[in-house]
């Protein structure tokens, strides 16, 4: 009986990581199946033990070497996961990536830094239950980013070198209360995003299995500062060539030196700051709740696009449609996690929302997008140094006009023109942006709406879809 357990455990570990990589099975069925296999090991140690004096000693002994073995596995399973994931990223980058030298952040030694507690609570279950009361979760959510925003101006101090002994000692003392509630607020932002989840009916999604469902993708998050990205495009056109993380602590002088060596090599770069990251688990900037929530819902349905048609696909326009749906499904995840647990706790001066100051001369967003349809007519007559003199131009325009941005490219058009909701890209890219907002329109739901984009893998799947 022992060696036909031993079989099945063998065949099953075997379709589990043929499923990881299966366009017919998530990766979430090769989890089960791992843990079916668990279970029959566990079932033959059981079978073992009962020819022992002490049967039970034997067999909690041998559960426990069960279970560090599948740790084992799962974390080396997990890693090779996040290697093939990236690989696509070193052969599209090739060796861009040394431009950034010592500047370099490199995302997988950081997943493997988190992976394994991450995989460790998910096999043993475990779930720090909160015993706040509703209030309370919010209370200390709110604090914890309210303690962020003064950590920030302080270290914004001693950047300028204009920290006191005073301010540095607040700063120790803000650090420390962070990092003790830290993990507190990641878990009641968890359970709030999985709550809404199933409330919206997108947690559990069937398997190919016979008589199981599962929630997938899991809603783990790291609040932490990301890397900056450091984004290369064509010249010539409005496409990436290449994109490299680069530490979050570069000053200005480091990002413009680090630009200029990209550029000196033909291609248009820009250094962005990111405000969270779909690493596994995702890395989101400590910014506001309001914001912070947001993000982690956008990084979420990264993870859950992952392993789809649309996660798989290497379709032109693919990533547009991609950003495009996760800045949609993020920010209506995020209103409602926000209107629930937090909106009648709060003064309503402190809910964040997005205005237009009166006293604007222009509007931005208009304004963007014409210099972008200007930028592409004159790049599609070859006209390459007259849209840079006019991105150039325009970009001093802005600043004169209250709108600063540092710097005005092709780099720059490629990067936000991922994000299509925002009013100045949203006809960019064929219209992506205001097909999607329009698809979602017409979806009776959330959960439509992410069903049926998970299995675009086209600009033509789009329009068909509407």
């Amino acid at each position: 009986m022992l060696l036909v357990c031993n079989i099945f455990v063998l065949i099953l570990s075997i379709g589990a990581l043929g499923a990881i990589f299966s366009s017919q099975f998530s990766t979430t069925d090769s989890l089960i199946l791992l843990s079916i296999a668990f279970l029959l090991e566990v079932f033959g140690f059981w079978i073992k033990s009962e020819n022992r004096s002490n049967p039970l000693d034997f067999l909690k002994e041998k559960i426990m070497r069960v279970f560090a073995f599948f740790l084992a596995i799962s974390v080396i399973g997990i890693l090779a996961l996040s290697a093939v994931l990236h690989i696509g990223e070193n052969i599209v980058l090739g060796n861009f990536d040394e431009l950034a030298g010592d500047y370099h952040f490199s995302i997988t030694t950081w997943e493997r830094r988190e992976a394994a507690i991450e995989i460790a609570e998910t096999l043993i279950f475990w779930e720090n239950k909160s015993s706040f009361t509703a209030k309370e979760e919010a209370e200390v959510v709110l604090h914890f980013f309210d303690l962020a925003k003064e950590e920030k101006s302080l270290l914004n101090k001693v950047d300028r070198k204009e920290a006191t002994r005073e301010d540095l000692a607040e700063l120790n003392i803000i650090k420390e209360e962070m990092m003790i509630i830290q993990p507190i607020v990641e878990n009641i932002i968890e359970k709030q995003l999985q709550e809404v989840l199933i409330s919206e009916g997108i947690s559990f999604i069937p398997t190919k299995i016979p008589l199981v469902s599962h929630f997938y993708p899991g809603t783990s998050f790291k609040i932490e500062r990301p890397p900056s990205s450091l984004i290369i495009a064509q010249r010539d056109s409005l496409s990436e060539k290449a994109r490299v993380y680069v530490r979050n602590d570069l000053n200005t002088r480091e990002i413009e030196d680090l630009e200029k060596t990209t550029d000196e090599l033909g291609y248009s770069s820009l250094v962005v700051r990111l405000g969270g990251i779909s690493t596994y688990p995702s890395m989101v900037n400590p910014s506001s709740a309001h914001r912070a929530i947001e993000i982690i819902a956008h990084e979420w349905a990264h993870h859950y696009f992952m392993f789809t048609n649309l996660g798989r696909s290497n379709a032109p326009k693919q990533n547009n449609i991609e950003e495009t749906s996760a800045k949609i499904i993020g920010g209506e995840l995020r209103d409602i996690i926000w209107e629930r647990y937090y909106e009648s706790y709060i003064k309503t001066s402190e809910n964040e929302t997005t205005t237009t100051a009166a006293t604007d001369k222009i509007n931005l967003a208009e304004e963007l997008q014409k210099i972008r349809e200007n930028v592409e007519d004159y790049l599609e007559r070859g006209e390459v140094k007259k849209a840079e003199q006019y991105m150039n131009n325009r970009r001093d325009w802005l600043e004169e006009n209250g709108h600063y941005i540092r710097k005005l490219n092709q780099a720059y058009f490629v990067f936000y023109g991922y994000y299509a909701t925002n009013p100045a890209h949203r006809a960019a890219n064929d219209g992506i942006g205001e097909k999607l907002i329009d698809l979602r329109m017409k979806s009776s739901s959330l959960q439509k709406f992410i069903l049926t984009v998970k299995n675009l893998e086209t600009l033509e799947d789009l329009n068909r879809a509407l």
